[in-house]
């Protein structure tokens, strides 16, 4: 019985208790799908093959899918396989061999006595060979036709046969550019035409989609009714924009197929319901949206931009296809709504805070998604600077300074979009510099997804690509953590790592990726999320591994960073199809004018300037017409020199650098010289004055030194007069004093005679003294006590009663004592000695003895006593120690008498004379102190004199030394006379000058910048025409006709590069200007080498290395130039570099205490001094360099131009003929130069002293004198300069003689080299 095929459309419900269903997962069947799908279990039914070919986006995947997942899971198993351009066999061969075990033998079959699917997509897409064949295909037609390979493991070459297995495959319709399959692979298969489907179809599939989301039972009716008319106008815009936007080789990418009404659609299932219902409490929706049905129609066409506009390559077609969506929403919803979303309403997920528990403080969720309205760009721009200031504060190397203006903030809008979205991926567009990459770090960071990029280092292959790829699977797959991967084209080392990316944006599998034991791992790892997330689906092997991939793809987000530039862009992306079908396609075109001027604004605004802030604004706004003007004199100069130039957001960002390190600089100079010369034309001014002043000063001072010459003389002539009388008196007082000395002589003589009598008995007296301390009272009690002391003691103090001449016996006796006849003492003791020592005073009185009393008598009645044997201190203490030093004291007592005897006369006849010297010293005083009156007269008035004296001396110095400063000052003012004219005018100018740096900064800063890559012609007229010229029209101060060369140098520097071998033109001059001032590294073409020798020549004293980039140690050459700060020269270079330098390029440079240090691509830290500085020099004539590098270097022209190569060739011509000559220019050369440098250096240090010299200039007499040599100096200077250029003038007009030989040889030069047009063989250096 026949039916019809629509009775076996089964219905389709949407999932509405889903408020984020996986879009990938809603498959809506159709009338197409059910017929396909039942042809494909029809020939399946009988063992055979299905081939489906059609248009892309025809469904003919999701069919085949949907096929394939209709078999029972433990009966039928599916591997799905897509091919790119540079699939190898083996990666198809171990595809399948990986999805299959081995039975017996060399039989395999799937695992578990299961059927296997094998499902070969884009099966066409391998590229051919030369022969025509497709090597990939071979193997497939192999398997089909025997159904086996051949084993690439021992034993090699056995045939494994595959059984239990079905083949499917799906291509593209070959044509176009498009490869077909060769007919030997295309008859193993049962192949299927898919056409594209209906409009009926189509709005069948989206218009049940539609009316699941927007129920009739939830939302409102207006609300629902435009939620219906959305599907036909959708199909309506995709229409009009297929019929328009037709795909050229410059616009490849313009296709439009059923993928972009899917991802329209997802993005308006994306949309937060809550916000389309009346009634319910919600932000304000944005723009001027007042209604649920509004927003809706205002989210349809954020989507529809985002799809359609957001892919397209000129701001033309962006417009016509923005105006065509507007003209649809006008003519489908009437004028009041299209008035509501006239104004472009943004929708974003991440502008909501973070989810914590209110009760325990726990983060549930950091990053909330919620697609919907942002209110205002303002507001969303606040949101997006508070999480970068976020970004900036947790990292630690990587920050982000970004403009967020309007199309900056879009982009990122954008980029967000996709990573909230499953399996959103981006492929952003732009050349190098428009800030892809740190836009999606943003986005990424905002979304709260885990950024990932590689790092690319010489050893990076495919096995670490895989293992970066298994990282990032097991975050996605296994946490399931969102994860952008931003990949750039600059880390395509091989063009195989695109085969593995096609692989992930197409199936999310890369074969190969995971061993079978790894995988196993990951299996088992998954399982409790599969539970959790699915617990109705049974955790077999398969569903386990089917759950992890799809993790993956749901949460890895490829962003890939590529440039338009050049041919590789278009074929990457013919060959990989996944690149443009599994992407959203985001064109950053370059930054319009606005955004330029908002970027400068940022930084030029907070900048401190000596300016308007009118001049300022407009400033900002001629630096965004700078990068505009060169972007199109880019094209210019294309069409005129087919060389190629790029201009990139970085080049204008290092412009803005270089503007602001230039302005600070200059501005910095200025004022130092303003304050210099402002101050010494003031002390130049007060000299001036104090002259004028010391002239009325010295005539007063003249007039006081008469005065006092005057007074001197007559104090001279009163002084003269008391000088005779004084004299007089003098000679009086002379007679008596002579006397008076001869006499004060002659008593001194015998005084020191009787003194040194006097001086010999003095021992004797002090050992007395000494004896006697040595008694104490104690001693002579204990010495009372004895009855019967000792014979010699009891002499002893007989002897001391005879010098005290106290009363003793009458009768002496004598007795025995030793065999020595002495004194017997023994009465005198008894009867007065013991009475004399019972006195208390007894020791005391012997102390104050008047030992002048003694006389003869007395001394020979001790004589018996002294002259005994054992009379002495020895025995006396042997006796009794205690008296032992009155012994002494009787014997001192006699030594004293007998010297004194001998003195007594001396003394008396010196007393007598003393008295007479008395007499005699009083007559003398008496003459002296009339003496003394008169000389303090004479003294008094000789002081008067002498002050007068020195107050004429005085006043006589003062007026010499008011006269030397004077003639001193006068010949310092005019010697100085040039300097102050000129100085006066040039402070008058200082203002102006400070005024002008905004406008010559700004022109200097854009030369500098981006003018490198031009010849000279292209140079003068940008300077002229688009640099100068805006200025002027603008009003922004500048110099008139400002030589931007001698702005940025002066002679003497330039003198010093020519003299290193820099040529003398003046493009030679401005690449050496560039070369020394850029802010990025210089990469010099320089096909002549000229270039090159002077960076040698200028380098060498600085310890030059010179390396090429394929040379085996230049990392280590690299390393060591930026740890010692070194010069490095890289010659030979290519048009591409090596990406390790990246971090040297960017000079990303980290500060650790007081060192510096750059972290490699490899991640090895390297010690960076600020002095290292790094040289490219290229020999290729016409080098095409990316934007990317261009952005990252200050690319120079060096080519020799005519003039140049002239000079050149007269100066070798001359030292050839006229060596002598040659040799005297260089010489007169070198000469000329030190003096530029001398005149300036003098010139400094004239200022320098007449600007810090304190207190008044005419008192400093030294610097004065310095000043008069430093003029002098600067005088013989200017002469020889003079000498010199008359010299020079000489030495031309001989070398002329040989230019026209120059000439003729630089014309036949250019000729040769103009070969090469016809030819490319013809090449000449």
């Amino acid at each position: 019985e026949w039916n019809t095929w629509v009775d076996k459309v089964p219905q389709w419900d949407y999932p509405v208790a889903d408020e984020k269903p996986k879009f990938s997962q809603l498959v809506i069947p159709t009338l197409d799908s059910v017929r396909l799908e039942a042809i494909l279990h029809l020939v399946s039914s009988v063992g055979k093959s299905s081939l489906f070919v059609g248009g892309p986006g025809t469904a003919k995947t999701t069919t085949i899918k949907s096929f394939m997942d209709s078999f029972d899971p433990e009966v039928m198993v599916s591997k799905a396989i897509t091919f790119s351009s540079l699939t190898t066999p083996n990666i198809f061969q171990f595809t399948v061999e990986g999805a299959v075990e081995k039975r017996q033998g060399r039989i395999f079959g799937p695992p578990g006595g299961k059927k296997l699917l094998v499902f070969v997509d884009d099966i066409s897409m391998p590229s051919m060979n030369d022969w025509g064949d497709q090597v990939t295909n071979e193997i497939v037609r192999q398997l089909l036709e025997q159904g086996g390979m051949y084993a690439l493991e021992k034993p090699i070459g056995d045939m494994k046969m595959i059984i239990d297995c079905q083949y499917l495959a799906a291509m593209n319709t070959p044509g176009g550019g498009k490869n077909d399959i060769p007919n030997r692979l295309k008859r193993q298969f049962c192949i299927f035409n898919v056409p594209l489907p209906s409009v009926a179809a189509i709005n069948n599939i989206f218009g049940q989609l539609v009316a699941g989301r927007f129920a009739a039972d939830v939302f409102s009716a207006e609300v629902c009714d435009a939620a219906q008319k959305l599907v036909p106008i959708t199909i309506d815009l995709w229409n009009k924009v297929q019929v328009k936007m037709l795909p050229t080789p410059a616009k490849f990418h313009y296709l439009f197929n059923m993928r972009e009404l899917s991802k329209v659609f997802q993005g308006l299932v994306l949309c937060e319901r809550d916000r389309f219902k009346t009634g319910v409490e919600h932000a304000p929706f944005g723009g001027q949206v007042t209604t649920p049905e509004g927003y809706l129609i205002a989210a349809w066409r954020h989507e529809c931009e985002r799809v359609f506009v957001d892919k397209l390559a000129t701001y033309d077609d962006k417009n016509w296809t923005d105006q065509l969506i507007q003209g649809i929403i006008k003519d489908t919803f009437g004028a009041e709504m299209h008035k509501q979303v006239d104004e472009r309403v943004y929708f974003v997920d991440f502008l909501r805070e973070a989810a914590v528990d209110g009760d325990t403080g726990e983060m549930l969720d950091a990053n909330p998604s919620f697609y919907e309205s942002t209110v205002s760009l303002d507001s969303l721009k606040g949101v997006a600077d508070a999480r970068m200031q976020n970004f900036n504060e947790t990292s630690k190397s990587l920050k982000l300074d970004l403009v967020l203006f309007s199309d900056a903030l879009a982009h990122m809008m954008r980029i967000a979009r996709l990573l909230c979205m499953d399996r959103g991926s981006a492929l952003l567009v732009g050349v190098g510099g428009s800030g892809k990459q740190s836009l999606t770090r943003l986005a990424a960071y905002i979304s709260g997804a885990f950024t990932f990029q590689i790092t690319i280092s010489k050893q990076y292959n495919t096995v670490a690509l895989f293992e970066d790829l298994k990282a990032l699977y097991k975050v996605a797959g296994l946490k399931g953590q969102k994860v952008c991967f931003i990949f750039t084209d600059a880390e395509i080392k091989e063009e195989g790592f695109l085969e593995f990316i096609n692989q992930i944006l197409m199936t999310g599998e890369v074969a190969g990726l995971f061993p079978k034991e790894e995988l196993d791992m990951i299996v088992n790892d998954i399982r409790p999320a599969l539970k959790k997330e699915a617990p109705g689906v049974i955790d077999t092997w398969d569903n386990l591994y089917a759950f992890f991939l799809g993790r993956v793809r749901d949460n890895l987000h490829v962003c890939l960073c590529f440039s338009p530039v050049g041919d590789k862009f278009a074929t990457r992306a013919r060959n990989f199809p996944g690149l443009i079908n599994g992407c959203t396609i985001d064109w950053f075109l370059p930054w319009p004018q606005e955004a330029l001027i908002a970027v400068s604004t940022k930084f030029i605004g907070s900048f401190t300037m000596a300016c308007t802030d009118e001049d300022k604004f407009k400033l900002q706004q001629h630096m965004g017409h700078v990068h505009v003007a060169v972007t199109r004199a880019c094209k210019e100069y294309f069409e005129k020199f087919r060389r190629y130039v790029y201009v990139t957001p970085k080049s204008y960002l290092s412009f803005i650098d270089g503007y602001r390190g230039l302005y600070k600089r200059k501005l910095d100079e200025v004022r130092i010289l303003a304050d210099k010369i402002n101050s010494g034309l003031a002390k130049l001014f007060e000299a001036k004055t104090d002259v004028k002043n010391m002239q009325v000063e010295l005539t007063a001072k003249n007039k006081d030194l008469a005065e006092a010459q005057r007074v001197s003389a007559n104090l001279l002539k009163e002084i003269s007069a008391s000088t005779a009388i004084a004299e007089k008196e003098k000679t009086k007082v002379a007679v008596i004093v002579d006397a008076v000395s001869i006499k004060a002589d002659e008593i001194a003589g015998v005084k020191a005679d009787a003194e040194k009598d006097l001086a010999a008995a003095q021992p004797a007296l002090d050992a007395a003294v000494n004896a006697l301390n040595s008694i104490s009272s104690k001693d002579i009690g204990a010495l009372k006590a004895l009855k019967n002391p000792p014979d010699i003691v009891k002499r002893i103090f007989d002897a001391v009663l005879v010098l005290r001449q106290f009363p003793m016996s009458s009768k002496v006796e004598w007795h025995d004592v030793k065999g020595a006849n002495v004194i017997n003492a023994s009465d005198n003791y008894s009867s007065v000695a013991i009475k004399m020592m019972g006195d208390t005073n007894f020791l005391g009185s012997l102390m104050s003895f008047p030992k002048e009393q003694i006389n003869d008598e007395t001394c020979e009645l001790l004589e018996p006593y002294l002259s005994a044997p054992d009379f002495n201190f020895a025995a006396a203490q042997k006796a009794s120690g205690s008296v032992a030093g009155l012994c002494n004291w009787c014997e001192a007592m006699k030594t004293y008498h007998n010297v004194a005897k001998v003195v007594d006369p001396k003394i008396i006849m010196l007393r007598a004379a003393e008295a007479d010297l008395k007499m005699a010293m009083k007559e003398k005083n008496e003459a002296e102190a009339t003496m003394a009156t008169v000389q303090g007269e004479l003294d008094k008035m000789q002081a008067g004199f002498d002050a007068a004296m020195a107050e004429k001396q005085r006043l006589e110095d003062d007026a010499q030394m008011t006269q030397r400063k004077m003639d001193s000052a006068t010949a310092l003012i005019t010697a100085l006379g040039g300097e102050e004219i000129r100085w006066t005018e040039q402070s008058k100018q200082f203002d102006l000058q400070i005024q002008r740096l905004t406008g010559d900064c700004a022109m200097a800063s854009s030369f500098v910048s981006y003018l490198g890559p031009f010849n000279k012609e292209f140079r003068d007229l940008l300077c002229t025409r688009d640099f100068y010229g805006d200025c002027i029209s603008r009003g922004i101060p500048v110099t008139e006709d400002l030589d931007v060369t001698r702005f940025l140098v002066d002679e003497s520097e330039i003198g010093e590069w020519n003299l290193q071998g820099l040529p003398t033109d003046d493009l030679s001059i401005q690449n050496g200007i560039m070369t020394t001032r850029a802010t990025r590294y210089p990469v010099l073409v320089d096909p002549q080498g000229q270039g090159s020798q002077w960076i040698k020549s200028r380098e060498s004293v600085n310890g030059l290395k010179i390396s090429s980039l394929g040379e085996k140690q230049f990392r280590n050459h690299l390393e060591d130039c930026m740890s010692f700060g070194r010069p490095l020269l890289v010659e030979s270079l290519e048009e591409e570099l090596d990406p390790i330098l990246d971090p040297v390029l960017e000079k990303r440079v980290t500060k650790k205490g007081k060192h510096f240090t750059l972290t490699m691509s490899d991640g090895k830290e390297v010690d960076f001094a600020p002095s290292f500085c790094m040289f490219f020099t290229t020999r290729l004539p016409n080098p095409h360099y990316s934007p990317e590098l261009s952005a990252k270097l200050t690319v120079i022209d060096f080519t020799v131009t005519m003039v140049g190569l002239e000079d050149q060739l007269l100066g070798k011509l001359i030292s050839k003929e006229k060596y002598e000559l040659e040799n005297q220019r260089q010489a007169l050369a070198e000469e000329v130069n030190m003096c530029r440098n001398r005149i300036k250096h003098l010139e400094d240090d004239l200022l320098f002293r007449l600007s810090n010299s304190t207190g008044n200039l005419l008192d400093d007499t030294e610097l004065i004198e310095m000043l008069n040599v430093t003029k002098k100096t600067a005088r013989d200077v200017n002469e020889k300069l003079a000498n010199a250029s008359e010299t020079k003038r000489k030495i031309v007009e001989a070398c002329e003689e040989y230019r026209p030989v120059a000439h003729r040889a630089t014309l036949m030069y250019f000729l040769i080299a103009e070969f090469a047009t016809c030819n490319v063989m013809y090449q000449t250096s």
